[in-house]
């Protein structure tokens, strides 16, 4: 195979006035039953940090776009009282640019999302948006992601959930953003992606602000391909919480695996398989290839 071939970033233009940082892994080997990859990231976590997995499946012939999540790493955008966005800028502008850009660079290779964490959700309500209108995500890839739903928790979980809940409102008045780099979960994040993820908190149920869309009602329709990746010993993504997310796909194709530290290498937190992904990059691969 090929030695991987680190890109630089690119800045593909959305359909509003944002460039959205991507870092992509292009992949000559024939196509055979490679898949051409977007992994969208976990909230507050740049796409940088991803670049293992990135590397790792593109070894074994995939194509790999790193797409930056607004507000992070090489998005030229800082949130604060007058930068504010969503769910419905990240999906109908940042998502959507790069998969039809993955889609026009290889358009015999099929297209997966995989996303981590809040990369995952987006990853569900892009699928059930778009892929009922034009068919253009085979399937996602859900590593690590479990709904925020405050019911699917308890002890100190659910307190930190309750807190933050009730936090949001009086950050957003007080700075015009949610200052998640002082609190320990997320990053500096933009007050309407909050807003958003408040929401999925309070009902379980996906919700865009400025999208009249019914992302359930798609994502229930679904017929694609879902891989479940749970982390054993991962407190933000415990069993139930991650099933409530993947249990949304009713007539997908659905297919779950769980990784403990003795196959990762690694304790199974939410975070450092990213960074030793041998063992997931495995069963990923192993996965597409049926």
């Amino acid at each position: 195979m090929n030695n991987t071939v680190k890109q630089t970033w690119q800045f593909l233009a959305t359909d509003g006035d944002y460039q959205v940082p991507v870092k992509a892994f292009i992949n000559n080997a024939e196509e055979g039953s490679s898949a051409s990859i977007v992994m969208l990231p976990a909230l507050g976590v740049g796409a940088g940090y991803y670049e293992p997995l990135a590397e790792a499946l593109y070894e074994l012939g995939h194509h790999v776009y790193l797409a930056e999540q607004r507000g992070h790493g090489e998005s030229a955008l800082t949130p604060s009282r007058k930068v504010n966005y969503g769910f419905r800028e990240m999906l109908e502008q940042d998502i959507a640019t790069v998969v039809a850009a993955a889609r026009e660079n290889a358009p015999n290779r099929p297209v997966y999302l995989l996303g981590h964490s809040l990369g995952g959700h987006l990853a569900c309500m892009y699928a059930g948006w778009r892929n009922n209108k034009d068919k253009n995500v085979d399937g996602v890839i859900l590593a690590a992601c479990a709904t925020p739903w405050r019911e699917a928790y308890s002890g100190s979980t659910a307190r930190r959930l309750a807190f933050l809940y009730h936090f949001l409102p009086i950050s957003h008045g007080l700075l015009g953003y949610y200052p998640g780099h002082r609190l320990g979960f997320g990053g500096r994040e933009a007050r309407g992606l909050m807003n958003d993820w408040r929401e999925l908190a309070r009902t379980n149920i996906y919700r865009a602000k400025g999208m009249d869309v019914d992302f359930e009602a798609g994502i229930e329709r679904f017929k694609g391909r879902i891989l479940t990746l749970r982390m054993e010993n991962d407190d933000f993504a415990p069993a139930n919480a991650v099933a409530a997310v993947w249990q949304k796909f009713k007539n997908a194709k659905r297919s779950h695996r769980l990784f403990d530290e003795q196959k990762l290498g690694v304790p199974a937190d939410h975070f450092r398989w990213a960074r030793k992904p041998a063992a997931v990059v495995e069963e990923v691969d192993a996965w597409l290839r049926r």
